[in-house]
């Protein structure tokens, strides 16, 4: 079985855990490892709440621990 390497620069099989991710550069730092196929763990600030995020992408689903 031969394995392929991921394209440089992508993160396909990476877990990111993101700081600050409701807003500014932490929110586009996650939208950016989403996109070069990273799974994102997003941190927010309980005082802003979970209501100034978005999901990164509609395959999104829920952490399970």
């Amino acid at each position: 079985m031969v394995r392929r390497r991921p394209a440089p620069g992508s993160l396909t099989g990476r877990t990111v855990v993101v700081t600050g991710a409701t807003s500014g550069i932490g929110a586009a730092i996650a939208e950016g490892a989403v996109a070069l196929g990273a799974h994102a763990i997003l941190v927010a600030d309980a005082a802003r709440g979970p209501t100034r995020s978005r999901p990164a992408s509609s395959n999104d689903s829920p952490a399970r621990g």
